[in-house]
């Protein structure tokens, strides 16, 4: 989804000779993310959907550990 995003290059300001910077518009993201995902509540579930499997595989690699 970001390719098709308008994006704006500046030099990075950490180091000179390392990869410019790559500056979305964010009221263009959140737009696109919004559509993608059926509007705010969707975006929303999603979030949640997310947080969830991370929740899930953090719990798993704790078993593996004990």
């Amino acid at each position: 989804t970001l390719a098709v995003c308008k994006v704006v290059e500046k030099e990075n300001p950490k180091h000179k000779s390392w990869t410019p910077m790559k500056l979305y518009f964010r009221s263009e993201i959140r737009r696109r993310a919004r559509d993608r995902f059926g509007g705010i509540e969707g975006l929303r579930t999603e979030r949640e959907k997310r947080a969830k499997k991370r929740y899930n595989n953090d719990m798993e690699n704790v078993r593996k550990i004990f």
